[in-house]
């Protein structure tokens, strides 16, 4: 009973959910509608993307994994209760576990290419394959580089809903010549989901970095706040927020401006800016790792609310 409560947090199903959503709702809420409005037929069936969704989420559990399995030590200063790797589960089954999640990965990328895309079935092989290595490369190497390994997380992140896009080339290419309007409304909307993730994710990953300052110190990973200094560190990541905070004003009052329902601006009000404006607050003026824990907390909610909230 014990290890439950360290299991079901190195699940991480709330980010998997986030991940998830970032696939799910940009394709059938923007997407699909619009190649449908235009009388085209999507490439992706109920069936393929269910494959493509589990082999998007696998991926990123996998990155989580790997991730968890490298920072052993680290966790074990900054999450001590949290620990399952190393404590209940032996280093070495973690690592075959994460090779079978990689297998399991490339499985259903073969498959989805074979079944639903012959003609592309390299590249969607390709596709997964690559972002397995990149995962792995930050948790081998980057995470603890300054700055740039928050970078590459966002980039990752911000890549999740462009996977469904890649997936309807054909079908959006044919939307852009019998409804130029209606494609290019979905590319801009597409862009705003890949604009609001990276965002979001680099400004969490900033504010991660401060909250775990004292296992990276202890272990000798190099992150911003270990080299510059947590005054330092706050300030940078304030402004990352604040950056981020300007532009869902600026969101908020285009919605306002094109006739979007008051509900969604009065939304926009209280789960985008409030949320954002509080994590900003908490990382500017932080002084203990629970005001970054209260932040990250406030940008996740601010993360699955914009994910809603760009869908309508």
């Amino acid at each position: 009973m014990k290890s439950a409560y360290p299991f079901f947090r190195m699940l991480r199903l709330p980010n998997l959910a986030i991940v998830f959503l970032s696939l799910f709702l940009p394709y059938y809420m923007v997407l699909r509608p619009a190649i449908a409005e235009a009388g085209g037929l999507p490439n992706l069936s109920r069936e393929a993307f269910i494959l493509l969704a589990v082999a998007t989420v696998l991926t990123s559990f996998a990155g989580y994994f790997i991730n968890d399995i490298f920072d052993e030590k680290i966790d074990a200063v900054n999450r001590p209760e949290r620990l399952f790797i190393g404590k209940y589960l032996p280093r070495r089954a973690a690592i075959f576990i994460y090779v079978i999640l990689l297998v399991s990965v490339l499985w259903l990328a073969q498959r989805l290419g074979i079944r639903y895309f012959p003609e592309r079935r390299m590249e969607v092989l390709a596709l997964f394959g690559g972002v397995s290595v990149a995962l792995f490369l930050y948790a081998r190497f980057l995470k603890c580089t300054p700055v740039l390994g928050n970078i590459w997380v966002a980039i990752l992140c911000a890549l999740v809903p462009v996977v469904a896009l890649q997936m309807e080339l054909r079908p959006l290419h044919i939307l852009s010549l019998t409804a130029p309007e209606t494609a290019q409304r979905t590319l801009l909307i597409y862009w705003n989901f890949v604009v609001f993730a990276f965002l979001t994710n680099f400004f969490r990953e900033m504010v991660k970095d401060i909250e775990d300052f004292g296992g990276d110190a202890a272990c000798g990973c190099r992150t911003f706040p270990v080299i510059r200094g947590i005054r330092v560190a706050r300030r940078v990541a304030g402004l990352v927020g604040a950056i981020l905070f300007f532009v869902l004003i600026l969101l908020t009052y285009f919605w306002f401006q094109t006739g979007a329902p008051m509900w969604k601006i009065g939304c926009a009000v209280l789960f985008l800016l409030l949320p954002c404006g509080f994590a900003v607050f908490k990382t500017w003026g932080g002084e203990v790792k629970k005001d970054f824990s209260q932040a990250s907390l406030a940008i996740k909610i601010l993360m699955l609310a914009g994910l809603v909230l760009l869908s309508f």
